[in-house]
Protein backbone atom coordinates (compact mmCIF):
# COMPACT_ATOMS: atom_id res chain seq x y z
CA UNK A 1 0.00 0.00 0.00
CA UNK A 2 1.27 3.45 -0.91
CA UNK A 3 1.83 5.71 2.04
CA UNK A 4 -0.50 8.78 2.00
CA UNK A 5 2.43 11.15 2.53
CA UNK A 6 4.08 9.90 -0.67
CA UNK A 7 0.89 10.69 -2.60
CA UNK A 8 0.73 14.11 -0.98
CA UNK A 9 4.35 14.93 -1.73
CA UNK A 10 3.94 13.72 -5.30
CA UNK A 11 0.86 15.90 -5.83
CA UNK A 12 2.68 18.86 -4.28
CA UNK A 13 5.70 18.31 -6.56
CA UNK A 14 3.50 18.01 -9.67
CA UNK A 15 1.70 21.22 -8.73
CA UNK A 16 4.99 23.13 -8.43
CA UNK A 17 6.29 21.68 -11.68
CA UNK A 18 3.07 22.92 -13.33
CA UNK A 19 3.55 26.36 -11.72
CA UNK A 20 7.08 26.61 -13.09
CA UNK A 21 6.02 25.40 -16.54
CA UNK A 22 3.20 27.96 -16.87
CA UNK A 23 5.46 30.71 -15.51
CA UNK A 24 8.02 29.94 -18.22
CA UNK A 25 5.28 29.92 -20.87
CA UNK A 26 4.01 33.32 -19.71
CA UNK A 27 7.52 34.82 -19.55
CA UNK A 28 8.26 33.66 -23.10
CA UNK A 29 4.92 34.80 -24.56
CA UNK A 30 5.24 37.50 -27.19
CA UNK A 31 1.55 38.38 -26.84
CA UNK A 32 2.03 40.21 -23.53
CA UNK A 33 4.01 43.29 -22.59
CA UNK A 34 6.33 43.33 -19.56
CA UNK A 35 3.68 44.62 -17.15
CA UNK A 36 1.20 41.91 -18.15
CA UNK A 37 3.86 39.23 -17.77
CA UNK A 38 4.75 40.42 -14.27
CA UNK A 39 1.12 40.59 -13.18
CA UNK A 40 0.37 37.14 -14.53
CA UNK A 41 3.44 35.64 -12.88
CA UNK A 42 2.41 37.21 -9.58
CA UNK A 43 -1.09 35.82 -9.97
CA UNK A 44 0.32 32.37 -10.74
CA UNK A 45 2.45 32.27 -7.60
CA UNK A 46 0.23 34.17 -5.15
CA UNK A 47 -3.19 32.74 -5.94
CA UNK A 48 -4.27 29.13 -5.64
CA UNK A 49 -4.43 26.60 -8.48
CA UNK A 50 -7.24 28.39 -10.33
CA UNK A 51 -4.99 31.36 -11.28
CA UNK A 52 -2.45 29.02 -12.87
CA UNK A 53 -5.17 27.32 -14.86
CA UNK A 54 -6.68 30.65 -16.01
CA UNK A 55 -3.30 32.06 -17.12
CA UNK A 56 -2.48 28.86 -18.97
CA UNK A 57 -5.85 28.78 -20.75
CA UNK A 58 -5.65 32.48 -21.67
CA UNK A 59 -2.20 31.95 -23.14
CA UNK A 60 -3.37 28.96 -25.19
CA UNK A 61 -6.42 30.87 -26.49
CA UNK A 62 -4.32 33.85 -27.63
CA UNK A 63 -1.79 31.80 -29.58
CA UNK A 64 -2.18 31.54 -33.32
CA UNK A 65 -2.94 28.06 -34.63
CA UNK A 66 -0.03 26.13 -36.09
CA UNK A 67 -0.01 26.25 -39.87
CA UNK A 68 0.16 22.91 -41.66
CA UNK A 69 3.40 22.08 -43.41
CA UNK A 70 3.78 22.88 -47.10
CA UNK A 71 3.53 19.58 -48.93
CA UNK A 72 3.60 20.89 -52.50
CA UNK A 73 6.83 19.48 -53.86
CA UNK A 74 8.61 20.27 -57.10
CA UNK A 75 7.86 17.77 -59.83
CA UNK A 76 10.85 15.89 -61.14
CA UNK A 77 11.34 14.22 -64.47
CA UNK A 78 12.25 10.55 -64.83
CA UNK A 79 16.00 11.29 -64.93
CA UNK A 80 15.90 13.27 -61.64
CA UNK A 81 16.27 16.85 -62.86
CA UNK A 82 13.66 19.51 -62.07
CA UNK A 83 12.98 20.67 -65.60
Amino acid sequence: MIHPMIIGYSAFALYYIYLIWVTVLVCRADEYNAKQRILQCLAIWLLPFIAVLICHLMLRMNRAPIKPANTSFVDQSANGDMS
